[in-house]
């Protein structure tokens, strides 16, 4: 199901990582993601080829969507995992990768995707995809420096990724770490995979001992939960995103009885709360 699946204005938008609009393509070309009509087509044949299936393992992002009922296929830009022996099978569709309808369930464009490589006359292809979830979360930019992160940063996709790097030792533990370039006060990171692999993650990276994190709900999120650990974030600090998704649950706010600091086990728990199996 993912995290936050009840909350349907959240799971249709934002929380499948799909920017703020509906549309069939995403694009982070500028720094308001904008959407687009889809120029890329595919051969028919691609449906009736035969498959080589491939032990490979690759995650990437869903950037095109193209809805033809039965026939319906999108792409997905590789983020990581393709090897450079395959890279110019990629680059026959600029370097994207063909998905179908029957190997993907989960169809928005913006979602981070992980899926195993096929080779067919056409190219590459992706099977047995599977969305990963997310959990997104802030913090001042000056501070960005007091997470435990790798060390080492690379910029994927960037036809559609201008200003987002990714951390490629995340891929070990089957995590999707990406973090915005953009130029505000605080700096947003995303943290994509399976529910219990991102909460496990969650004390190694140092976010349940930080103080300035804040993790960014909607407001229909937001909606379940006590005033008091909730801060309403501004434009000025946080450009780009709109207003309905800029709630931050606080993990540093006090305990209502007593005014005590949360422990991490409560800081946790807040982000449990949030969260759905």
């Amino acid at each position: 199901m993912g995290w936050w699946s009840s909350n349907s204005n959240w799971s249709s938008g934002w929380q499948q990582g799909s920017g703020w609009q509906s549309s069939q393509k995403w694009n982070e070309s500028s720094k308001d993601p904008k959407w687009s009509d889809s120029t890329k087509g595919a051969s028919q044949s691609s449906w009736n080829e035969p498959r080589e299936s491939l032990d490979i393992k690759a995650v990437g992002i869903l950037v095109e969507w193209q809805d033809k009922g039965p026939k319906s296929f999108g792409w997905i830009s590789p983020i990581f995992g393709v090897p450079k022996e395959l890279e110019g099978d990629a680059k026959r569709h600029d370097g994207d990768i063909y998905v179908a309808c029957k190997d993907i369930d989960h169809q928005q464009p913006g979602a981070i995707i992980s899926f195993s490589l096929y080779k067919d006359g056409q190219g590459l292809g992706a099977e047995k995809c599977k969305r990963r979830s997310v959990l997104r979360f802030v913090l001042p930019t000056a501070a960005t420096n007091t997470l435990n992160l790798p060390k080492i940063e690379e910029k994927s996709c960037v036809a559609y990724l201008r200003y987002s790097v990714f951390f490629p030792e995340m891929e070990e533990r089957n995590l999707t770490l990406r973090k915005y370039l953009y130029d505000a006060p605080l700096t947003l990171y995303e943290l994509w995979g399976e529910a219990k692999d991102i909460e496990d993650e969650l004390e190694k990276m140092g976010i349940l001992a930080n103080d300035d994190v804040q993790i960014l709900l909607s407001r229909t999120m937001a909606a379940t939960l006590e005033s008091d650990i909730l801060k309403a974030i501004s434009d000025e600090e946080l450009p780009y995103v709109p207003a309905r998704f800029r709630i931050g649950l606080m993990l540093a706010a006090p305990l209502p009885k007593g005014g005590e600091p949360p422990s991490t086990e409560t800081r946790l728990e807040r982000i449990k709360g949030i969260m759905q199996p």
